[in-house]
């Protein structure tokens, strides 16, 4: 017994300092006073060119190498192969970052590892000088095939003349811009020579997530995975959408968005005094925790946070209002409308919360049932007598929701995007109404299958998009209930696949993306009468619960939508 006293004192004790530690990390909203001046009063370090036989160039090539203050071949060091922008070459960092400074300054403090730090030209072609076209083709060629002059010529060449560590734990890449775009592309890429990376303000070169990463789950043997921007940088959709692909595959990475950061020298400096100290040690949950709440409270406008980060648990929601076996209408100084709609039996054993305009994105919304015999609850966008779609920009749709186990949604179920469009110019009387559907989910075990969709569904094809490939399907129900009564009408599907393997919990869907490959299809919406998010059940005992929900119409589509994966949990 008092074995088992001390034991459970001890486990108390230990989590009782596990979360003053996460409370009393606290992370710097700048870099410290002259962190970047040059001091006369500290031990330096040495910054030397070097120059290494290349024989995927066929020359020469020349590196920038900086070796930290007391630096001996007795000891063994980590390496940071640190790349430039696309108008750089190896004297970049030193002539507009001065990491040596930096790196000088921070030991003096005692806050990173003694490290060697590797500048390379990363441009691989025999004459590699900032000279004419920076586009050129054979120069973009250059800069992805310095992969191989990377792996093959200059780390064997670092490893042979320098005393260093040659596993991958000791072995870091990152860079700004281009150079950034090659950290992420060569440090997924070979996640077996490296095991820390790092991306600052990386430019369009860097590869759509699922060619960064095809196998996300790989990604967990790295050490840190760094990813950061300026928010009034035109290049911050590189990030964000790769920090987006990394939240929905479950993936801890630090995202750090510099409040009126831009594409500068200001910004990287920041870059490399937070990156430094964080490689080659421990990296905490407390200290990803404390990053990610830093994010939160700087956050800009112009910034859009990923819906896998949006995962607070929100407080007072609103019971919403129904007669009989249905309700609707506007929510309350909101921009939303919501829906509850029974058919047949159970109307009293459903409800429909909502949480709010100023919690989870506005939209958010909990929904309860027991053994309905059709239950639709749904929150979003309403026009009733609207326009064609294209009048409404390009819609999306971010959300982040935990629901109940399988099997609680009695025989059928959908959860995703639901509405209806009138078509009134349609030549076929059964398609001047249309109810839709684009399904992301459902209650029940493997994938929804076009028999467990609809009575007659007929398929018509699929397409990729945000990140899944989704299969559409048709039918028509006659003389069924729908927002005009009883009618005949069309009814249209688009239904991701895969959720047997990888059921997808936060993420966008990309609304107007489906409308047009409808359309493109020859299946025409109309009017639109709404846009809004359904969980749609058909009997059991079950419930969903969004933490995050919003809509937007946006002028340009989103340069990347998050692809499938699990969420942030």
């Amino acid at each position: 017994m008092n074995n088992l006293y001390f034991t459970l004192c001890l486990l108390i004790t230990f989590s009782i300092a596990v979360s003053a530690q996460a409370q009393s990390i606290v992370i710097e909203a700048s870099p410290s006073a002259g962190f970047d001046v040059e001091r006369t009063d500290i031990p330096r370090g040495n910054v030397s060119m070097i120059t290494y036989p290349s024989a995927t160039v066929g020359t020469n090539r020349n590196a920038r190498v900086y070796t930290p203050p007391g630096y001996s071949v007795q000891n063994k060091y980590p390496v940071l192969y640190l790349l430039h922008g696309i108008g750089g070459d190896e004297n970049e960092w030193m002539n507009g970052g001065r990491p040596d400074i930096i790196l000088d300054n921070l030991y003096a403090q005692g806050k990173v590892v003694p490290m060697i730090v590797v500048m390379p030209n990363g441009r691989a072609m025999p004459n590699d000088r900032n000279e004419g076209n920076m586009f050129a083709p054979e120069r973009q060629a250059a800069f992805a095939n310095f992969e191989n002059d990377l792996l093959n010529d200059l780390i064997p060449y670092i490893e042979a003349n320098f005393s260093v560590y040659t596993d991958r734990k000791n072995r870091a890449i990152a860079g700004l811009s281009m150079g950034g775009g090659q950290a992420l592309n060569f440090g997924f890429g070979n996640i077996d020579k490296f095991a820390w990376v790092g991306g600052f303000s990386s430019a369009p070169n860097t590869r759509q997530p699922t060619e960064l990463l095809p196998n996300p789950q790989k990604a967990k043997e790295l050490e840190l995975i760094w990813i950061s921007c300026g928010d009034q940088d035109g290049l911050i959709r590189n990030s964000t959408r790769t920090s987006a692909y990394l939240d929905e595959n479950n993936i801890t990475h630090i995202l750090r968005i510099t409040p009126d950061g831009a594409h500068d020298f200001k910004e990287w400096k920041d870059n490399i005094y937070r990156f430094s100290q964080l490689v080659f040690k421990p990296v905490s949950p407390a200290l990803i925790a404390a990053y990610d709440e830093m994010l939160v409270t700087e956050r800009s406008p112009a910034f859009v946070m990923s819906p896998c980060r949006q995962s607070a648990k929100l407080t007072e929601p609103t019971l919403l209002p129904k007669r009989g076996n249905a309700g609707m209408g506007p929510l309350p100084d909101s921009p939303y409308h919501y829906e509850i709609w029974v058919d047949r039996g159970g109307a009293d054993n459903v409800d429909l919360y909502w949480y709010g305009q100023n919690q989870g994105g506005g939209a958010a919304f909990r929904a309860e049932w027991k053994n309905p015999d059709c239950y639709l609850g749904r929150i979003g966008l309403f026009w009733d007598n609207g326009e064609h779609y294209s009048a409404y920009k390009n819609i999306y749709c971010d959300f982040n929701f935990t629901r109940s186990e399988n099997g609680t949604a009695g025989g059928f179920s959908y959860i995703g995007i639901y509405g209806w469009g009138r078509n009134p110019a349609a030549e076929k009387p059964e398609n001047r109404l249309v109810e839709y559907y684009i399904v992301d989910d459902w209650f029940g075990d493997g994938q929804l299958g076009s028999r467990t969709i609809c009575r007659g569904c007929q398929p018509l094809g699929s397409f990729v998009v945000d990140g899944g490939t989704y299969n559409i399907y048709t039918a028509i129900r006659d003389q069924k209930p729908s927002i005009d009564g009883t009618q005949t009408f069309l009814q249209i599907f688009s239904v991701r696949q895969g959720m047997a393997e990888n059921r997808r919990q936060c993420g966008t869907i990309s609304i107007t993306e489906h409308f047009k490959k409808w359309e493109e299809l020859g299946l025409e919406l109309g009017n639109m009468y709404e846009a809004k998010f359904l969980v749609e059940a058909g009997g059991g005992e079950g419930w969903i619960d969004l933490s995050w929900l919003s809509f937007s119409q946006e002028e340009r589509p989103r340069v990347f939508t998050p692809p499938a994966g699990n969420n942030r949990r």
